[in-house]
């Protein structure tokens, strides 16, 4: 399939980076061909004179078969250049896409260390636990204790006293 530029000229290998193609159907029309007959001319073959003078028939042009008129159509791709506008939209929208999926990315990574964080919590979860019941018995044997000191002092304090 030919590729054509806007002006009607055609190209071989189109930018694309800086262009885009569509699709045309090119319609011609072509005009009937009268018949042609065929020409023929004698020419003198000895010119001298010295001997009888023979003649041949040589065909100067052939026949022609007519031809009606017809039209043809041909489809073609034609090549539009980008407009600097529509290459620097083009540009914009490239790099808030890059910045997008660069958000995506950090989101998702952000995603993943939080869910590693979610994953440790029921761990520290069961050693909050165990090492609450552990401080709980050792208040309870420091208030026993205490208990303990304030009989010894109260019994203390009576025998001096």
């Amino acid at each position: 399939m030919r590729i054509l530029d806007e002006s009607g000229r055609e190209i071989k290998d189109p930018d694309l980076e800086a262009g885009y193609l569509t699709y045309k159907t090119i319609t011609t029309e072509h005009p009937a061909v009268p018949e042609v007959k065929a020409e023929y001319k004698t020419i003198q073959l000895d010119k001298t004179g010295k001997n009888d003078v023979l003649l041949e028939r040589v065909k100067v042009r052939d026949w022609q078969a007519p031809v009606p008129a017809y039209t043809t159509k041909e489809l073609v791709e034609v090549y539009h250049a980008y407009t600097p506008e529509e290459l620097a939209e083009q540009e914009r929208q490239k790099v808030e896409a890059e910045e997008s999926a660069k958000r995506a990315e950090e989101e998702a990574a952000e995603a993943a260390a939080q869910a590693e964080i979610l994953a440790t919590l029921p761990g520290a979860v069961d050693e909050l636990a165990a090492l609450t019941a552990e401080n709980t018995e050792n208040i309870e044997l420091q208030a026993g204790a205490i208990e303990e000191l304030s009989v010894l002092v109260a019994a203390k304090e009576e025998n001096n006293g």
